[in-house]
This record gives C-alpha cells, structure tokens and sequence, in this order.
C-alpha cells in the first residue's frame, strides 16, 4: 500500500500541492533568488549610463518588488491548508546584499498579510512586520566567496572552446572568438576595460555583460557591437556562470541547503528557530517555524542544483526557488519522513530529479545524499582567516 501510494505521488503533483494527498505536511523550505534588480554597475562605454534606476546598482526595481510580493501571495496560495497568519512559524534569512533582504521582507508582506480582526497594528496598514536574519558581508558564510576555487574555475573557464552552435555551418567556416576567454578579450576591448590582473578582467567583463544583459530586459539599448555578437557574449556569460557556480557549490550551495536541514527532527519537524539559536542557547518547542525562508543570489541555487541534478540548464531566473517539503504519509504507521524537492522558475513548478535518490526521498537518504554531493570546504582553502566568523 505504501508504495502505491508514492507512485501516485508524482501524478498528484501535476494538477495541485501534491501534500494534499494522503500525505501529511511537516516543514518546508524555500530557497530562492532575489527577484528583479538594476544591472550591478556601468562599463566605459555604456549607452545607458545615465539611465536612471532609483533604487540604485544592484538593488531591486519596482518589476522586482512586485514579483517578490507576488512570490509570497503564490507561497500562501500554495500551502493554504499548511500555514495559518501566524508570522512567527516562518524563520527567514537573506544574504547581506540589500536586494535578497528587500526580497525576503517582500516576499513575507505576501506572505503574511495582517489579519482584520487582530494583526492589524496601526490603521490602514495591511502588513506586519516579521522578523528576517541578515548576517553582514564576510560573516555570512553562504555568500563569501572561496577566491583560490574561483581563480581556479576562471583559468579553466577562459579555456572552454567555442561551441559548434556558435560556428555557421559552411565547412570554411571557423570559430569566431575560439574560446571563452577570446570572447572576454574582445568584449574588454569594446570597453577600454583594463584591469591588473587576468581575474579581475574576467569579472569586470562579466559585470559589463551583466549590464547589458539586464538593459536588454528593460527595453534598453546595448552597444551595436554587442548587439552584433549578443550571442557569443550570452554563451560567455552563462557558461562563467555555471562554472563559477560549480566552484562555489560545496558551500554556498551545499552548507546553505544542509544546514537549513540540520535542524530537523526525526518527526520531520524543526526542533528550534535556527536564527535563535544563533543568538541563544535555549530551544523553545514553540520556537520551531513550519517554514524556512531564505533569498540569496542565482550562484547558491545554481550550486544547489548542479549538486542534486548534476546539470543546471540555464541560469535561475529571478525569483526562481527551490522548495523542500518534508512529508509522512498519512495512510500508514511508520514514522518515515520522505523529502521531495520543487523547482519554481517563473510560473512552472515540477519536481527536481535528485542523482542518487528517489521520488520521493527518504530524509535519511536525503541527508546522506547530501554527503555525498557536497563536501565541508576549510578555512584553509579557501583563505579565510581562524579569527573571521562565518554563521
């Protein structure tokens, strides 16, 4: 009985929240990418530098705070029958970057909207405020780079020949950059980018890219030359960006996910609020969240999926997220709790195929798959000093 009931599992997925059939929710979390924001910084050259974003560089646009509001309402909508309008069983965490705070604090306003009748604290304000963890850069250890893995991952990267997809297909014809690396030297080129070291030209490049790619989003203009190659330069940057991921899976990846895991009982339930334990020693029953919110960067989702997947498709888009439910079933008596795990890009939802374990998982199988697809990264490695905090 119990295994006819996981084979229908994926079947009842496809038309509504598969936990409404026959199997009991325990916790769920979500990892997900800030939504939209302005292009991280300008290039010597840019048609839009005097482009107003009013927000500023790297911060979220009024596109993004709409679409992060909307992710929260979607998140009610799909655990209608999970959550209450209870703030306090959600425990949400954002990376240092103002943009995945400002999506975490969007994202519960949807989430959590103040009940008429008792949660509305001051007149005519439909919201309340919920607590979010924010750790500052270089003490957040989901967002620090390990910078010996990322010089490493550029000189392999600068390397990568140029695909056949790229070449016309008359038989004369040849590569046009030749390789990754190529493409970089003639976009630093365009720029008049000039950088101290090969490394930091690769990021400047990508950051110049970056710029026209979210220009181009906008209805923007972008350089006629990089209109012209627009798709050497996306095949660049969307390969520096797997790349650079897969080096930073192990922690940014890995540690995020694991340790979002780490907390939870064998009943499937979280044992105490993970961010107070970060700031006390004495769990609380009533502490424990039903939810796990946490909005990082397109790297950490990119590194979770390249792990648990092995390939990564394209780039999250923004508000993209990972969900991890935690479920028993409700038809049977054993205390096993199974893990399955979502991908929302954009509207489309569907389960993510996990190299290593079934659909769905047990947690301890999950746990140890785990193990196995991402490894402890040392201080020593990485360069990080035994005096700098990383939580």
């Amino acid at each position: 009985m119990k295994l006819a009931l996981l084979l229908l599992l994926p079947l009842a997925l496809a038309s509504e929240p598969f936990y409404r059939h026959n199997v009991l929710l325990r916790h769920v979390v979500v990892i997900m990418r800030h939504t939209d924001r302005a292009p991280l910084a300008t290039f010597p050259g840019d048609p839009n530098k005097n482009h107003a974003w009013p927000l500023g560089y790297g911060r979220l646009t009024s596109r993004g705070r709409t679409h992060a509001s909307a992710m929260g309402r979607w998140l009610r909508s799909h655990y209608i029958d999970f959550l209450s309008d209870d703030p306090r069983e959600v425990d949400a965490r954002s990376s240092p970057a103002p943009r995945c705070y400002e999506t975490a604090a969007l994202v519960l306003y949807g989430l959590y909207p103040a009940n008429a009748d008792q949660k509305e604290w001051e007149p005519d304000q439909p919201w309340q405020p919920v607590p979010i963890t924010r750790l500052p850069d270089g003490i957040d250890k989901y967002s620090t780079m390990c910078m010996p893995r990322i010089r490493t991952a550029i000189r392999s990267l600068v390397a990568t020949p140029e695909p056949a997809s790229l070449v016309n297909s008359t038989a004369s014809s040849k590569p046009l950059f030749g390789t990754l690396g190529g493409v970089v030297g003639f976009v630093a080129r365009m720029t008049n980018i000039t950088e101290e070291s090969s490394s930091r030209i690769f990021v400047t490049v990508n950051k110049a890219l970056d710029s026209m790619s979210v220009a181009k989003e906008y209805g923007l203009p972008v350089p006629t030359w990089a209109s012209r190659y627009w798709r050497h330069l996306h095949w660049a940057s969307e390969t520096s960006h797997e790349g650079l991921s897969r080096s930073q899976m192990d922690h940014m990846g890995g540690a995020l996910i694991r340790d979002a895991l780490d907390n939870i009982g064998s009943t499937g339930e979280p044992l105490v609020r993970p961010s107070l334990s970060l700031m006390r020693g004495d769990p609380d029953p009533s502490d424990a969240p039903k939810m796990s919110l946490r909005a990082y960067h397109d790297v950490n989702l990119a590194g979770i999926l390249l792990g648990l997947n092995g390939t990564l498709g394209e780039r999250a888009p923004y508000g993209a997220a990972i969900l991890v439910e935690l479920f028993t079933l409700t038809s049977t008596v054993t205390p096993d709790v199974y893990v399955r795990v979502l991908y929302k890009a954009g509207d489309t939802v569907s389960p993510l195929a996990l190299q290593g374990c079934s659909d769905p998982c047990l947690l301890q199988s999950f746990r140890e798959l785990l193990e196995r697809k991402f490894r402890p990264v040392s201080r020593s490695e990485c360069g990080w000093s035994d005096n700098q905090p990383l939580l």
